[in-house]
């Protein structure tokens, strides 16, 4: 019954919301601020995601009122916790737009962003989505993404794997949910049309504390090499997997250099590699310039979740500069960009919305995540 609740109140909100888009135009008062929502994690299991989202686009969000806002109006930044849930990320999304009429919507995680990309296309509302799940922009006008998805970190780990370690025998070990069936999958299939051998692909349930029968099994299997897909929890997996005398070598996406997975693999990490979106070259003013201003205002580094939600805040500025406000001509101006200077390097935006964008390769050193060279 609860279920059944919530879905009601969600669909009521929703009608509610459509209603007051088709009278208004889904576009903010001519002499208000022009608002730009956040659906994040900012409690759950996620919630640090959210931190450094919130950080990243609120840095962006001052640096663009200091330079005059959208059309001499000041720009906000309207954020609601989506509680790490996709229900309660739904409801989130339909009250901003309820209240704020904004011009875009920025949100994270895959669940989340799933829930979220019907209710942006029935407002007619953009939505920058962060998740890695390749597909979620594709059918749909309002959805973009300006981060690289597994279609792009995939092909990368198996092109390093092949020429850069001589194509080891490969295991996987995947959180059991859509991204990592999906990047499991992938690795599988392109690794094994360049010759590389996958000797085993394993699932373990998100809330996994134990890996040790896993991690025996993957022993079985004589891996020289174990690509990782989950989030902070490998931490563990690597950690366990070191005590029962395992020092395989680790491969993953960013999540792998995640400080709270370095955290808690307590050493075990140290030397996996992982691809991540392009953080700008090491030597741009820009990105240097982020940084710097970062660490002062929150007296830590970056990571690459605030650096992509700044850039995508920068990203919505630029293409209404000198445009009426409105989420319409927001959508249609983000399809004209090509090759915008951001601190996650430059990008152009497909016709359907998704990206393309630089990836890098990066491997924990000392317990922290530096560049590898080309």
């Amino acid at each position: 019954m609860k279920t059944k609740a919530v879905i009601f109140a969600v669909l009521v909100v929703g009608a509610a919301a459509i209603l007051f888009f088709s009278f208004h135009g889904g576009q903010s008062r001519s002499d208000g601020p022009v608002t730009i929502g956040a659906v994040l994690p900012m409690t759950g299991d996620a919630a640090k995601y959210g931190k450094w989202i919130q950080q990243g686009s609120r840095m962006a969000v001052d640096e663009v009122n200091d330079k005059g806002g959208i059309k001499g109006r000041p720009l906000t930044l309207d954020i609601q916790d989506c509680q790490t849930s996709p229900s309660s990320g739904a409801s989130a999304f339909l009250q901003i737009v309820a209240t704020k009429r904004p011009v875009a919507v920025l949100t994270t995680l895959t669940g989340v962003s799933r829930a979220l990309v019907p209710l942006a296309e029935s407002n007619k509302i953009v939505l920058f989505v962060n998740a890695t799940l390749p597909g979620l922009t594709e059918g749909h006008k309002y959805v973009f993404r300006n981060v690289t998805s597994l279609a792009s970190d995939v092909p990368a780990m198996v092109d390093y794997a092949v020429k850069k370690l001589s194509a080891p025998k490969i295991g996987i070990l995947w959180r059991y949910d859509e991204f990592g069936v999906w990047g499991s999958r992938e690795f599988e299939k392109l690794y094994g049309q360049q010759s590389g051998k996958v000797v085993l692909s394993l699932s373990y349930d998100p809330k996994t504390e134990d890996f040790r029968t896993h991690i025996t099994r993957m022993a079985e299997a004589s891996p020289d090499a174990v690509y990782l897909l989950g989030y902070s929890e490998m931490g563990k997996l690597a950690r366990q997997a070191v005590e029962l005398g395992h020092k395989w070598q680790f491969l993953g996406i960013n999540t792998l250099g995640d400080p709270e997975a370095i955290r808690l693999a307590a050493g075990a990490l140290e030397g996996g590699v992982f691809t991540e979106p392009a953080f700008s070259a090491p030597k741009d003013p820009k990105a240097l310039r982020f940084k710097e201003n970062y660490r002062k205002r929150f007296g830590e580094d970056p990571e690459v979740w605030a650096a992509t939600f700044y850039d995508a805040i920068q990203i919505i500025a630029a293409a209404l500069d000198g445009q009426q406000p409105t989420s319409e001509n927001l959508r249609q101006n983000l399809l004209r960009i090509r090759d915008f200077p951001g601190v996650t390097g430059a990008t152009t935006f497909l016709a359907n919305g998704d990206v393309i964008k630089g990836v890098e390769l990066r491997q924990i050193r000392d317990g922290k995540s530096v560049p590898i060279a080309p």
